[in-house]
């Protein structure tokens, strides 16, 4: 029930944030950044985000076993998110991406 209720609630809150902030949401776009997060925080989304989907697939196949009337379809739905986790923690060039950029000492 939290897991839903923390979906519902991001649904929710996506494209009111889009629809407040449009300029914004557009310089993003157009300049490839993932929507300008300071490069510092990149490895905490990823953190945040796997800790969700972690969450999320818990309490998705916990309401499943308190029923088992739709575990034929938890167990399919709940591989993406564990496809989406091993995406973002395995391939190195999705590591590199992520790692915070620390500046480097100018070398004359």
């Amino acid at each position: 029930m939290v897991g839903v209720l923390a979906s519902i609630i991001l649904l929710i809150a996506l494209p009111i944030v889009m629809m407040i902030d449009q300029a914004g949401l557009k310089a993003a776009i157009e300049e490839g950044t993932g929507a300008g997060l300071d490069p510092e925080w990149m490895d905490w989304a990823r953190i945040t985000l796997t800790a969700y989907l972690v969450v999320a697939s818990y309490f998705s196949l916990y309401s499943a076993t308190q029923g088992a009337m739709f575990l034929w379809a938890v167990i399919p739905t709940d591989i993406l998110p564990v496809l989406m986790i091993g995406l973002l923690w395995i391939p190195a060039p999705v590591r590199r991406y992520f790692k915070p950029q620390r500046p480097t000492a100018h070398q004359p």
